[in-house]
């Protein structure tokens, strides 16, 4: 380039080079104030009447091939700014995306726009991108489960459901095929079913990508809830390892026990058990209950006898409720007094084994089970009231066969679930009549299904400074997902997604700010629900890999640009189910230097240069040229 064109390439404080096309610069201004300004190159005036210009060059792709540019900062006297910090972003994703290093790869035809701010938003650039002669290839799946995949909800619950999408950018609508399953609105990939009445055929959900229309499904089931789980404070003389409930059974006259599980650590005042709403010993609005001992004086008796009007009661015996509606929880504590809110931080989550049987034996007719799912290894014993003790004869891990049962009707549950699943509520009822078993609710191929429980990950972003030791505010991340998780025969298995699925930026949420008074109680997909400024969690992670990437620092802080890999789900013989990635430490840099104020505070303007990635320098000169395909 001759000398002369060289020495346009000094810069005063606002001005870009865009881009080198035939050897010929192209100028674009983002100024700080609101004056009209130009400069005049060749036989062409460029004006700018406000911060913000978008540069005239269109970057042409006629592949797939990515390109990356650079984006350099200047300050008012021209200098280039080392470390500043800059953020990139797309338009249109479905046409081209970004990366926070400046890649842009044609994801699609047509027409979009590239621009980079500067961290605070004040000074900016971009410019056009027109893309041909690319072949879109797109795909859908719902996360952890295969096309046309049975899933069970109990009605009043919900399940949040990811689809897995192609290419980045590609947007996803979401379906219900009755008003028995809804969806909310779609977060992302992402939209949350709930159960709203009992179903007697399978609802159809189906996720559509938009680019060209292909989509996944999965059905779902609505059962009805499966019990009410009652709570009893140890008080006096009732302990609460030697506790059990009796209860009469619906609409008859005859009354079951079920004993209760003492809870551990700091709820160990408390006992609780999971009594039935369906099968033969289930309750219902009218039942009354009391409690006695497992081992003891079986005349003593725990009842109502003593408490206020205000507790449901028909004489010295407790009622569930005094409407028509079951609650899904009941609390009898000291006095004695009655609650449908769990102790706090005392909630279930895992359900024990019930033994239940009549009071009033029918003849023999009904011999009860407790029956239940093993995890990998274990053993599963059913306890049968007249046969005593059976076991588990078929050695295959996660299989089960209990032989010899006579018949009857018998109940299962699950007591203690695979690691890294929830524990299934469902009690099913198990009838044997001439050698024909029959399942209520009804299972398909003799399996029963868990739900895996979802991940978090946790980080808190710190200063590389050791004399600074608070968490640094203000950081926003992209979190991709890189793999997905499988089970292969029995094993874990983990297959790579190319390329990453981009789920969502993070931003740091803190308690009290931008309209959040409670960032833990944040229902969207891929928030943080730390409210410490500085310390972050996203919580409902799908078993797999991910990478989290900053993509603005804290304020004066230099980018870290590292990719932080974390796993959910099964690893090294164990289940991860919250990552924990510690201190994220960040470089002290510079900033882009801002508009000043009055008295001795000088005006400061900043500036953007973006090129093509073969940019090389001489001296204090800058040339650019783009790299031709």
């Amino acid at each position: 380039m001759a000398e002369g064109r060289r020495r346009g390439q000094q810069h005063a404080a606002g001005w870009f080079v865009v881009d080198a096309v035939q050897d010929e610069w192209r100028y674009c201004r983002a100024d700080v104030d609101r004056e009209r300004r130009s400069v005049r190159y060749g036989s062409q005036e460029h004006h700018d009447y406000g911060r913000d210009w978008e540069c005239r060059h269109v970057a042409s792709f006629t592949n797939a091939t990515a390109q990356k540019f650079t984006a350099i900062a200047y300050d008012q006297n021209g200098q280039a700014i080392s470390g500043a910090k800059l953020t990139w972003s797309s338009d249109d994703a479905t046409v081209a995306s970004v990366s926070q290093d400046g890649t842009v790869t044609p994801t699609g035809n047509g027409n979009t726009t590239i621009t980079v701010k500067s961290a605070d938003g004040k000074v900016s650039a971009s410019f056009a991108v027109a893309v041909s002669g690319v072949t879109v290839v797109t795909s859908i799946a719902i996360a952890g489960y295969a096309d046309g995949d049975a899933i069970s909800l109990e009605k009043g619950k919900t399940l949040t459901l990811s689809a897995i999408v192609k290419p980045d950018g590609n947007s996803v609508t979401g379906a219900s095929g009755s008003s028995s399953v809804s969806l909310s609105a779609t977060t992302g990939t992402n939209v949350t079913v709930t159960a709203n009445s009992v179903t007697t055929s399978p609802v159809t959900i189906t996720a559509k990508e938009t680019q060209t229309g292909k989509t996944s499904t999965v059905t779902v089931n609505v059962t009805a809830r499966q019990y009410l789980t009652l709570y009893f404070q140890a008080q006096n003389n009732w302990p609460a390892n030697n506790v059990k409930v009796h209860y009469r059974i619906a609409n008859s006259s005859e009354w079951a026990d079920i004993n209760m599980t003492q809870m551990d650590g700091s709820c160990s005042s408390y006992a609780y058990v999971d009594i039935p709403l369906t099968g033969s010993t289930a309750i219902d609005a009218s039942s009354q209950f009391g409690f006695k001992y497992i081992n003891g004086d079986d005349k003593a008796w725990y009842g109502a006898s003593g408490s206020s009007d205000s507790v449901p009661k028909d004489g010295n015996n407790f009622k569930f409720t005094n409407s028509g509606t079951l609650p899904e929880v009941v609390v009898i504590s000291a006095g004695p007094s009655y609650s449908t809110t769990a102790p706090s931080g005392c909630e279930v989550t895992s359900t024990a084994a019930y033994r239940s049987r009549y009071a009033t034996a029918r003849n023999g007719e009904h011999r009860t089970a407790a029956a239940v799912l093993r995890t990998q290894g274990s053993v599963l014993n059913a306890a049968d009231e007249n046969a005593g003790t059976k076991a588990d004869e078929d050695t295959a891990a996660g299989k089960f066969k209990v032989p010899d049962l006579a018949d009857g009707t018998y109940h299962l549950q699950e007591k203690t679930a695979p690691n890294g699943y929830e524990v299934s509520r469902t009690v099913y009822t198990i009838t044997i009549a001439d050698g024909t078993v029959t399942w209520n609710p009804s299972i398909t191929d003799a399996k029963i299904a868990n739900t895996r429980k979802t991940g978090a990950v946790t980080w808190t972003k710190v200063s590389s400074d050791p004399n600074k030791t608070e968490p640094l505010p203000g950081s926003e991340w992209i979190l991709k997902r890189t793999k997905i998780f499988s089970w292969a025969n029995g094993v874990a298995s983990y297959a790579a997604v190319t390329p990453a699925i981009t789920l969502g930026t993070v931003t740091d949420c803190v308690n009290g700010e931008n309209n959040v008074s409670d960032c833990s109680a944040q229902t969207g997909s891929y928030v943080d629900l730390d409210g410490t400024a500085g310390k972050f969690k996203i919580g409902g992670l799908a078993w797999g890999e991910y990478e989290l990437v900053e993509t603005v620092a804290p304020d004066g802080y230099n980018l870290d640009t590292t990719a932080h890999k974390f796993t959910i789900g099964p690893k090294d013989s164990t289940v991860v189910l919250e990552a924990q990635l510690g201190n994220i430490k960040n470089q002290p840099g510079v900033v882009l230097p801002g508009t000043g104020g009055d008295g001795n505070m000088k005006t400061l303007a900043t500036g953007l240069l973006v090129a093509m990635a073969s940019v090389a320098t001489a001296g204090l000169a800058l040339k650019v040229r783009r790299r031709r395909q």
